[in-house]
């Protein structure tokens, strides 16, 4: 069964074509890593395949359904389970820590105060910020808000999760409090997974598939690929 069904997809950065009319399905529960030169507008398009961004034209399906970008209560329902970690993702400036993980509980579930501040509380302590949770994110380390901007977008119930370079090359101890994140949220053998790269290291568990984007498509391959991302 596939969760993520990508439709005569087109995707551009700066007029550069990405990916043109590209047919390719994501399968439920599998886990994907994604290749690419630095060029080769991968953030880009791992944005446009989670619906954080429009494509130039094609569709993006989740569980059979084209997603849609006007920002109403449609767009929340649609992306509930779906949960992305991009770069240039941010925290709310003017929000204290503890805020800033319940605003985006309020579009994401219908959970009660009390449980939406539970799971806040809990997100917080397992990032090791509990005892921070009044200050505001200029207070923190830039790893801090590193888990903190992760915190706030990884969803409960999550069932598609995407993830860019965010976390390649981080300490052993950081992608340890990740993978406890990630735990006390989603049920990872169920999740679909698509991950930049070396990513696939949060994850030792699972076995993925890895492909390349390049020429416009994505291509499988199953060479060996060093610490850098290198094939």
């Amino acid at each position: 069964m596939n969760i993520l069904e990508l439709s005569n997809l087109d995707v551009y950065l700066e007029n550069q074509s990405i990916v043109k009319n590209l047919n390719f399905a994501f399968k439920t529960s599998y886990k994907y890593s994604l290749y690419g030169s630095d060029l080769s507008g991968k953030n880009q398009f791992m944005k446009t395949i989670s619906g954080l961004i429009e494509p130039e034209s094609g569709s993006v399906q989740f569980k059979s359904k084209h997603l849609d970008y006007l920002l109403d209560p449609n767009y929340f329902i649609q992306r509930k389970n779906i949960s992305t970690i991009v770069s240039g993702l941010q925290s709310f400036a003017n929000l204290s820590l503890l805020e800033n993980l319940e605003i985006p509980l309020k579009f994401q579930s219908t959970n009660d105060e009390k449980e939406i501040e539970d799971l806040s509380y809990l997100k917080l302590e397992t990032i090791g910020l509990s005892k921070k949770s009044h200050l505001r994110p200029e207070k923190l380390s830039t790893e801090e808000r590193m888990l903190l901007v992760c915190a706030m977008n990884i969803k409960q119930k999550t069932e598609l999760l995407v993830i860019d370079n965010l976390f390649l090359h981080q300490e052993k101890e950081i992608l340890e409090i990740l993978r406890k994140l990630f735990s006390i949220t989603i049920d990872l053998d169920k999740c679909t997974i698509i991950c930049s790269g070396l990513n696939q290291e949060l994850f030792p568990s699972y076995k993925f598939l890895y492909y390349k984007i390049d020429q416009n498509e994505l291509k499988r391959f199953t060479d060996e690929v060093d610490e850098n991302g290198k094939i």
